[in-house]
């Protein structure tokens, strides 16, 4: 992927957090930010899930991530029973006629 197509977070103000000692939670303007800086038109992951599900679904839908993700941070989730967070598809896309270069598309939640 070219720098053109990836965004700027620098320039969206989204700014991740130092975790320290100090107990961390994630908010609800901390999951609109990361929604708002999704990019459009990308491929879904394992799940089906894309990132146009999150922008347009958010009112629905942040109380069940901060709740994911608090859980990890606190320790109640361990990551080890999500697998399918850390699953990903490969697939082939075809570059020229003879060659195909490997993606893989990883879930966005």
């Amino acid at each position: 992927m070219s720098k053109k197509n990836k965004p700027d977070l620098r320039e969206t103000n989204f700014k991740i957090p130092k975790i320290s000692n100090k107990k961390f939670t994630i908010t609800k303007k901390d999951i609109f930010k990361a929604i708002k800086v999704f990019s459009k038109g990308k491929a879904c992951g394992f799940s089906g899930l894309n990132f146009e599900f999150f922008k347009i679904l958010k009112e629905n839908v942040w109380f069940h991530l901060k709740s994911l993700y608090n859980s990890i941070l606190d320790g109640t989730i361990e990551m080890e029973k999500l697998e399918d967070l850390k699953k990903g598809l490969v697939i082939l896309i075809p570059k020229d006629n003879r060659d195909a270069r490997p993606i893989t598309l990883l879930n966005c939640e």
